[in-house]
């Protein structure tokens, strides 16, 4: 119901940006991915200066499984805000489902340098170690 609702809306107010991404984070949540995407391509169209919409593309494409489409929205974002540990955190678990332990440790050390959560340390302290055991 929601998503028809929203499509009323859109079709009445085509220069609303804000609403793609209400409607974009509704199909995700149904996990009809393609129209999100759509949807959020569409927000940036509109507006392209929200870059916080990199994290939601990514996390579609990681869900999907097409973990390089996620990282590249990933390394997007991250270029804009180095600081973001979760954002390193996210894309240092797709490269460590791809196989690519180096750049997943380089992330993970990343993540312990910027956060302050102790329990993502902790997180990540673990996932070092175990990778560590693993790696020759």
């Amino acid at each position: 119901m929601a998503i028809a609702e929203y499509t009323r809306y859109i079709e009445l107010n085509p220069e609303d940006s804000y609403v793609y991404t209400s409607r974009a984070e509704t199909y995700a949540d149904m996990g009809e991915y393609a129209p999100a995407l759509a949807d959020y391509e569409q927000y940036l169209e509109l507006d392209p200066s929200d870059d916080y919409v990199y994290l939601d593309i990514a996390a579609i494409y990681a869900n999907m499984g097409e973990h390089m489409q996620a990282i590249e929205y990933y390394d997007r974002y991250i270029k804009l805000y180095s600081w973001d540990a979760d954002a390193y955190l996210s894309r240092g678990i797709l490269y460590e489902e791809l196989g690519d332990m180096e750049r997943a440790v380089a992330d993970y050390q990343r993540v312990l340098k910027l956060s302050d959560s102790r329990g993502m340390q902790r997180l990540v302290e673990e996932k070092l170690a175990t990778l560590e055991a693993v790696t020759p």
